[in-house]
């Protein structure tokens, strides 16, 4: 079996939805380059060229990861634990 090092990601979206995952070297300066700009205008990233005004946010993976089990309708107890839609929660039953 053979292990694989990833390197850690972002993800940029943009307003019509796409998600682009780029490594988190290129985002943080990709970040540092949308806080010096002081008018929108046309970037490229990753082989797309979109307009600044675009950007929604620049996200952890953890943030998208959240989002998208809400999205299926999971949710997550007092205790810190995801549930999928539907499933009870058995966290807070004390041991007999």
């Amino acid at each position: 079996m053979t292990q694989v090092l990833s390197k850690k990601q972002k993800c940029v979206q943009v307003r019509s939805g796409l998600e682009i995952w780029i490594d988190k070297e290129k985002a943080e300066k990709f970040q540092d380059l949308l806080k010096n700009i002081t008018q929108h205008k046309y970037v490229k990233l990753e082989g797309d060229t979109f307009n600044t005004a675009d950007i929604v946010g620049i996200f952890e993976p953890d943030h998208i990861e959240r989002r998208d089990k809400i999205k299926r309708g999971d949710w997550q107890c007092e205790f810190g634990h995801w549930h999928i839609r539907g499933q009870q929660c058995g966290h807070g039953m004390l041991p007999r």
